[in-house]
């Protein structure tokens, strides 16, 4: 199980969060399943296409998720369809909406009236709405498969880690039966940046004397860390986070965690993000450690993800507030001091 769980998070961050991938406001993002669906072949994740009712619409369903029998109490709420995760540390439901008139473009107005900050996306030629489920960790997706006619996909809980990857790819896959793929449109080849911490360490004594290099988790991996910067422990309920740290106040953080992505390059993750919105997506050389660089508005973060050898997959930090014009500074000195060590005998 856990080996196709990190199959499917490397894959899933090709694609990333879908509300994170879709551009806010009137933009329509374009999602294809056949984008990724070779990627995914490979990737020996054992899933199978589900029929979904009379709708004509099917999803891809990973097998570490188990069909829920549909109760009355599911029923009553228009639940056609509903999976668990093995462990019942994740749930899928599939609700069927009868909308009249209603269409996806006035359903994302009656939205921003509430502050939902809905995002719009054309999911394999369908028209689809989403939206975080406000006071809750639910990811919501509505497609409109017939004029009137929606489904909406629920997504819980969000903040499960392997839930949140499996969500992208589940996601992407929506799609009408007897669906023919289109050509992915391609995405040039990219120069790699190079970052070296000898041409950045003067800066980081200027901006503060005080820094001191960390040691990541237990990986032979360290960065510079300011000293209003401090170690925290790691949630226990966390165990892809590998190290965080913080501002006692809250008011910005480093977090670390393990992301797998296993057998995927980092060129091909680029492309999934170029082709996803995230125009900004740079390969980068840290101090001769191959990496990927991305801004992600929605969470307002800097992510960087690194091959580090011996990590058994990739490495994600993640610099948060990245807005933050004096935090954005600080970042970029932490970032170009990620540097792998050779321990004391």
């Amino acid at each position: 199980m856990k080996k196709i769980i990190a199959a499917a998070l490397a894959l899933a961050l090709l694609l990333l969060s879908l509300p994170a991938s879709f551009a806010a406001g009137e933009t329509v993002t374009e999602v294809r399943w056949e984008t990724y669906e070779s990627l995914i072949a490979e990737s020996g994740i054992e899933a199978s296409f589900y029929p979904l009712g009379d709708t004509g619409v099917r999803v891809w369903i990973p097998h570490l998720f188990k069909s829920i029998n549909i109760t009355d109490e599911y029923a009553a709420r228009g639940v056609i369809a509903a999976f668990s995760l093995d462990d019942a540390s994740g749930f899928i439901e599939v609700i069927l909406l009868e909308g009249g008139t209603a269409t996806i473009q006035s359903t994302y107005a009656d939205m921003q009236e509430l502050k939902l900050y809905p995002a719009l996306a054309d999911i394999n030629g369908m028209e689809a709405v989403t939206c975080m489920v406000p006071d809750t960790d639910v990811y919501s997706l509505m497609v409109m498969f017939e004029p009137g006619r929606f489904l909406q996909f629920l997504f819980y809980p969000m903040a499960n880690s392997a839930m949140n990857s499996l969500t992208a790819i589940i996601a992407s896959s929506i799609q009408k039966e007897g669906l023919v793929p289109s050509p992915a449109r391609p995405v040039e080849e990219a120069e790699v940046v190079s970052l070296a911490w000898a041409d950045a360490i003067e800066n980081a004594r200027t901006a503060d004397p005080d820094g001191r290099m960390l040691q990541i988790g237990d990986l032979h991996l360290c960065m510079w860390t300011p000293s209003v910067f401090f170690p925290y422990k790691t949630p226990e309920d966390r165990p892809d986070v590998l190290a965080w740290f913080a501002i006692p106040d809250g008011s910005a953080s480093v977090t670390v965690l393990k992301a797998d992505g296993r057998g995927v390059s980092l060129q091909a993750w680029r492309q999934g993000l170029l082709r996803y919105g995230y125009a900004d997506a740079s390969l980068l050389s840290v101090n001769d450690i191959p990496a990927l660089a991305y801004t992600d508005s929605a969470r307002d973060s800097l992510n960087v993800l690194f091959e580090v050898p011996g990590a058994d997959g990739l490495l994600q930090f993640s610099f948060t507030p990245y807005s933050e014009e004096g935090f954005a500074s600080v970042a970029a000195l932490m970032l170009a001091s990620v540097q792998a060590f050779t321990p004391d005998p």
